[in-house]
């Protein structure tokens, strides 16, 4: 707050009681008045510490546990890979991903041909994805 300055004989007239037009003590100066825009946003900024503090002395809320996710299921797939051992009955290799093996497809004929082991081999995929 900026006080209007008063020269020295009008100071002491003041003192005196003396009324001299224009000179005043204890006042603020004319330009020293908040507006009413300074005022909205003095008030504004006294919101908002408000609302801060209360928001820092709030309880935290706790942190909800994070899901699991499920593994993903396995899924077993057979190819043509052949032994050359003379039996066409293991020329399939079934794997998952973790796991591999080798079954022994249409036991039962005699000439096992390629078209006809991989018909087998996802029928037996089928079979083991399946449950």
């Amino acid at each position: 707050m900026n006080v209007q300055a008063c020269p020295w004989p009008v100071a002491l007239a003041l003192a005196l009681g003396l009324t001299l037009s224009g000179c005043t003590i204890g006042t603020p100066a004319s330009g020293d008045t908040p507006s009413s825009v300074d005022r909205k946003e003095k008030r504004k900024h006294q919101v908002a510490k408000k609302r801060t503090a209360r928001a820092a002395a709030a309880p935290k809320p706790k942190p909800k546990p994070a899901k699991k996710k499920a593994a993903p299921k396995q899924v077993w797939v057979c190819s043509w890979a052949p032994t050359f051992d003379d039996d066409g009955h293991n020329d399939v290799l079934c794997d998952n991903g973790i796991a591999s093996e080798r079954p022994r497809l249409r036991e039962w004929d005699d000439h096992v041909e390629r078209r006809e082991i991989m018909v087998s081999a996802r029928a037996y995929a089928r079979e083991r994805n399946s449950g």
